[in-house]
């Protein structure tokens, strides 16, 4: 009876002495043997999968991870995406209107550069010549959703940010599928990686820059002059044939002055100053101011010899005509040449190109100077012998004075 009564003793000792010999008995399976031992009954406990060994190498199978979110769609750039019809019109006037001349041929090309003096093909400044006038031009935009052109230089740079991160989902995708993830997760991220594609339209918008009118100027030849010398002056000078009348005919008058006229309203004069020449005009100013015009236009060209020449236009009244008048000076030397040439404003396009073309073509020559002469009365004149003398020349057809 004594040897039944010890009996859980030793099962107690027994259940311990198992626990420290076997270390791979889950602790649980050791609490039930002990619990079972003490003759109480089993806890509940929750049951623990774990990997089976790989057997072919001794590793154990990795537990599936969790499983990613799914990837957000990228957000569209916001803002204007291209330009507005007003902004294309002057984007268009900028890149195709040219720098309007300041001088132009009687042909009308421009004649800024590239320009030889006493050519027939004068060149006259712009402002004579009629406004510039408006030329259509026009270029092609694709049209936006928001009704805009183009695209702007801001916008596009959104919109390379917005594929960049587009690529980035799409390689995320990619990437999922590679991981086995389910099927759902991978075509929600290659979706949300994907642009809807759009529909591009085209639309040809037109704008206007100003170019420079046709020429109203009237070509001529060098035979629609007579190129008359005058010795006692040093030059030569191309005058319209139109000119023919020679007002100081028959006047008690020589020297560096010379005179061509059509009538009042249409005549050429020309002359020299000359502070060396004492014996014509004494030093004086040769031609007379005129009173109370004011210039249209000044400027300064070269001569076919190279002589910079002052050119002044303006306009003025003569017997009621309004005329138009082109004042010029060459500088050569000591000498300053001069051409006073008036004609009536209606006939600009066809006078003004002759009269820069006498400009332009003005010579020098070599002057003859002549001593004082002892003067004869002669029909109650005081003529000089000399002046006499150059007047019985004229009757010869050579073109001098």
């Amino acid at each position: 009876m004594k040897w039944k009564n010890k009996r859980p003793a030793v099962s107690a000792v027994l259940a311990f002495m198992l626990a420290v010999s076997s270390p791979a008995l889950p602790a649980a399976a050791a609490d039930a043997a002990a619990g079972t031992a003490a003759g109480s009954v089993p806890a509940a406990t929750t049951e623990v999968k774990q990997a089976a060994p790989d057997t072919a190498s001794g590793q154990t199978a990795p537990m599936p991870g969790p499983v990613a979110p799914a990837a957000q769609a990228a957000a569209a750039p916001q803002g204007p995406i291209g330009y507005t019809e007003a902004e294309i019109q002057a984007q268009l006037n900028k890149q195709y209107q040219q720098k309007l001349p300041e001088y132009r041929t009687v042909s009308g090309g421009q004649a800024d550069t590239g320009y030889t003096p006493g050519s027939l093909d004068v060149k006259i400044p712009v402002c004579f010549f009629p406004e510039a006038v408006a030329k259509p031009v026009t270029g092609t935009y694709t049209v936006n959703a928001d009704g805009t052109y183009g695209m702007r230089p801001e916008y596009a740079q959104k919109l390379k940010a917005w594929e960049a991160e587009k690529a980035a989902l799409a390689r995320q995708a990619a990437a999922a599928a590679a991981e086995g993830q389910d099927k759902a997760t991978v075509e929600k991220a290659q979706g949300a990686a994907k642009a809807p594609a759009k529909t591009v339209s085209y639309k040809t918008l037109t704008g206007w820059v100003n170019v420079p009118a046709p020429s109203p100027f009237q070509a001529f030849s060098a035979g629609d002059f007579d190129y008359i010398s005058n010795s006692e002056g040093g030059y030569n000078v191309p005058v319209v044939r139109a000119f023919q009348t020679d007002p100081l005919q028959g006047l008690p008058q020589s020297g560096p002055m010379m005179l061509r006229s059509a009538s009042s309203a249409a005549f050429l004069a020309a002359t020299v100053d000359d502070p060396d020449d004492t014996y014509h005009y004494k030093n004086s100013d040769t031609f007379p101011e005129i009173p109370n015009v004011k210039p249209l236009f000044t400027e300064t060209r070269k001569s076919r010899e190279g002589y910079d020449t002052s050119i002044t236009y303006f306009r003025y009244y003569v017997s009621g005509t309004e005329c138009f008048a082109v004042d010029s000076s060459m500088k050569a030397g000591r000498r300053t040449y001069r051409l006073f040439q008036l004609f009536p404003e209606e006939g600009l396009y066809t006078y003004l190109p002759k009269a820069l073309y006498a400009v332009e073509n003005l010579h020098t020559i070599a002057t003859v100077r002549r001593a004082p002469q002892q003067t004869a009365r002669d029909d109650g004149s005081l003529w000089s012998s000399s002046w006499r003398k150059d007047r019985q020349t004229k009757g010869q057809p050579a073109k001098t004075e």
